[in-house]
C-alpha cells in the first residue's frame, strides 16, 4: 500500500523538477533578450552621442567591412557621433525602406533604389534631401588635395549623374561608386580544355574556347561544368553587349533628333518607312548571334536566380561568367584557381558575322551606382550630410573602393590594380536598334526573344513576324505607344510650368536661394526644347500622314 504514494511522490518530484528546468531556462531566455534589446536601444540611442543610421542592400563580399572601416575613421574626427550602418537583403530592401519612410523611421542616410518610395520623383521629392545647395561648395574633406577648390559635384567622375533626377532637376543623391560589366574566366579551366590559359581575342575565339569545354565536360563527364554560367539576371548584360555593335550603323539614318541615340521611337519610324525591320541582314545576324552565345548557357538559364552562377563558377564547373565589378572580389577570393577578366570580344572583320558589326559598345555613359539620399525630416540631418561628404571625399573615397575592390568614383582616387579592367571604356557606340516600342510590342518581343534564345523557337522568322504584327496591333502598338510618348511628354511639359512658377516665385522672395536662377533657366531650356510634345506629334503626322491618336 505504501509504494504507491511513493510512485506517486516520485512523480510530483519529476514534473517539479522537470517544470523548474524549464522555467529556468525560460527565465533564463528572457533575461537574456532584455539585456540585448537593452544593448541595442543604448547601441541605437546613445544619449552621450549623435547616432545616425546608413541603410544599403550590398551583402557583396567586403562591402561592411570596407564601410566600417570608413565609419570608423569618422568616428575618430567626431567622437562625438556614432554611424551605424545597416544592411538590408535586396529582395526585402524596398518594402522594409517604404515601410520606415511611411512610419517616419527611415534611416538617416539612405541607398537609393528598389523601394517606390525612393524612385518615384513624387516620393522622392517628398521624403529625401534636394543637394542642389550643397554641390556647388567645395567638399570640405577634399582640402589640401588638387580638388579642394572643386565643387562637390564636379569632384565625381560622373558629374554626380547618378544621384540627379531630370524630371525634379535636382540631385537627390550622391554615389559612392562606379560599375561595369565584363567577363570572368577560370584559366586553369581554360587551359586544360584548350591548351593555354590565353582568353578569346574575338567573338570567334569565344565561341571556339566553349567547344573545346564542352569537349572536355564530356571527357571528365562532368555534367555540371557548362562553358558560360549564366541567369536570368546575367542574360541581358552578356546579350546586350552584342545588340548595340550589329545595329549602331543605322543611328546616322534613324536619330532624328541627333541625340546621339536611336530610341524605340526612332527604331519604329525606321521600321514604317522601310529603312530597318526584323528581316535587315545585321538585325537578323544580331539575333543569331544572341543565340549562339546562349546555347553555352545552362539548361534554363532563365530560370536561376543571381547566386546558381556565381556558384557554379567559383566551384570550377564554368569556364566563364559575366557580371559586374561588384562581384570581382567574391569571385577572386572564392574560387580556388585563377581568374581572369576581360572585355567582352567582338566579332573578328574576317570572321562570322565581322561584317555585320560597326564597332563595340561604349561605357562613355557609365553613371555613378551605390547612391545615398539624406532623409528630409531627419533630425541629424548636418551630420547625415557631413558623412556622406566624408564618404565621397578623394582620400575616403579611395579607401572604401580599395578595401571593397570596386572602383572609385572620385577624381583623383586611384583604383587598385585588380580593378583597372573595369574602368569604363568611352570608345565605341552608345545605342543600337530596339523594336521594344511600348509596353505591348515590348511584352510579345521579349516572350518571343526568350524563346528564341532558349532553342523554344527555332525557325527566326516566326521571331520576326510576331515581332511585327506586335508594332502594327492597331490597337496596342507602335502607334499607340507613340500617342502615349507624344501624352507623357504634354503632361510633363505642363509639370515644368510649375517648376518655373516655384523656382521664379524663390528668386522673388528669397535672396538667399542662390540656385533658383539656375534652376528656373534649365527649366525653362527644357521647356522650350520639348514644346509641348510637337516634335513628337509633328514627325507621327510626318511618318503616319494622319492625325496621332488621342489617349
Amino acid at each position: 500500500m505504501s509504494q504507491a504514494p511513493d510512485r506517486e511522490r516520485r512523480g510530483i518530484r519529476k514534473w517539479v523538477n522537470a517544470n523548474t528546468i524549464g522555467l529556468a531556462v525560460l527565465v533564463a531566455v528572457i533575461c537574456g533578450s532584455v539585456v540585448r534589446v537593452l544593448n541595442v536601444h543604448k547601441e541605437l540611442f546613445d544619449p552621450d552621442k549623435t547616432t545616425i543610421r546608413i541603410s544599403h542592400w550590398q551583402l557583396e563580399m567586403g562591402y561592411r567591412d570596407a564601410l566600417n572601416a570608413i565609419i570608423a575613421e569618422y568616428e575618430k574626427l567626431h567622437p562625438d557621433v556614432k554611424v551605424i550602418q545597416m544592411p538590408v537583403t535586396e529582395k526585402v530592401y524596398g518594402q522594409w525602406l517604404n515601410t520606415h519612410l511611411v512610419s517616419g523611421d527611415p534611416p538617416d542616410l539612405a541607398e537609393i533604389g528598389f523601394a517606390k518610395m525612393a524612385t518615384d520623383a513624387q516620393y522622392l521629392s517628398r521624403f529625401f534631401m534636394p543637394l542642389t545647395e550643397l554641390i556647388d561648395n567645395p567638399n570640405p574633406y577634399n582640402k589640401g588635395t588638387p580638388i579642394e577648390d572643386l565643387p562637390w559635384r564636379e569632384t565625381f567622375i560622373d558629374g554626380m549623374r547618378g544621384g540627379y533626377v531630370e524630371l525634379l532637376q535636382d540631385y537627390f543623391s550622391a554615389p559612392t561608386t562606379l560599375c561595369t560589366y565584363r567577363l570572368f574566366y577560370n584559366k586553369d579551366l581554360l587551359r586544360e580544355a584548350t591548351g593555354s590559359d590565353r582568353p578569346p581575342g574575338t567573338l570567334d575565339e569565344l565561341f571556339a574556347a566553349c567547344e573545346a569545354i564542352r569537349r572536355f565536360a564530356k571527357q571528365k563527364d562532368n555534367r555540371k561544368m557548362v562553358p558560360i554560367a549564366s541567369s536570368r539576371y546575367i542574360v541581358g548584360i552578356f546579350t546586350g553587349r552584342y545588340a548595340v555593335p550589329f545595329t549602331a550603323g543605322f543611328e546616322e539614318q534613324l536619330d532624328a533628333d541627333l541625340d546621339g541615340k536611336v530610341s524605340p521611337s526612332e527604331s519604329y519610324t525606321g521600321f514604317l518607312r522601310g529603312e530597318v525591320d526584323m528581316r535587315t541582314p545585321a538585325i537578323k545576324a544580331s539575333y543569331e548571334c544572341q543565340k549562339t552565345l546562349c546555347s553555352y548557357f545552362p539548361p534554363g538559364f532563365l530560370s536561376l536566380g543571381r547566386e546558381e552562377p556565381a556558384f557554379l563558377f567559383v566551384q570550377g564547373n564554368a569556364g566563364m561568367i559575366a557580371t559586374g565589378s561588384f562581384d570581382a572580389m567574391s569571385l577572386f577570393k572564392q574560387s580556388k584557381f585563377d581568374v581572369g577578366v576581360i572585355d567582352f570580344p567582338m566579332p573578328d572583320k574576317a570572321g562570322r558575322w565581322g561584317k555585320f558589326t560597326a564597332g563595340r559598345a561604349n561605357e562613355a555613359g557609365t553613371a555613378g551606382g551605390g547612391s545615398f539620399g539624406v532623409y528630409k525630416y531627419s533630425k541629424h540631418r548636418d551630420q547625415a550630410i557631413d558623412f556622406l561628404q566624408f564618404l565621397t571625399s578623394v582620400k575616403y573615397n579611395q579607401m572604401f573602393n580599395l578595401r571593397v575592390d570596386w572602383i572609385p568614383i572620385i577624381v583623383g582616387a586611384k583604383p587598385s590594380e585588380r580593378m583597372k579592367p573595369f574602368m569604363p571604356d568611352p570608345r565605341g557606340f552608345g545605342s543600337g536598334v530596339s523594336f521594344a516600342y511600348g509596353a505591348y510590342a515590348s511584352a510579345i518581343i521579349s516572350g518571343q526573344w526568350e524563346r528564341f534564345i532558349q532553342g523554344e523557337l527555332d525557325d527566326y522568322e516566326v521571331l520576326a513576324s510576331k515581332t511585327e504584327e506586335a508594332l502594327c496591333n492597331p490597337q496596342a502598338g507602335g502607334d499607340k505607344a507613340w500617342a502615349m510618348e507624344y501624352d507623357t511628354q504634354k503632361r510633363w511639359c505642363r509639370n515644368q510650368e510649375r517648376v518655373l512658377a516655384v523656382q521664379s516665385a524663390r528668386s522673388l522672395m528669397n535672396p538667399k536661394a542662390r540656385d533658383a536662377p539656375g534652376k528656373y533657366r534649365q527649366a525653362l531650356l527644357q521647356q522650350v526644347r520639348y514644346n509641348n510634345g510637337e516634335e513628337i506629334r509633328h514627325r507621327f503626322e510626318q511618318v503616319r500622314k494622319k492625325p496621332i491618336p488621342e489617349i
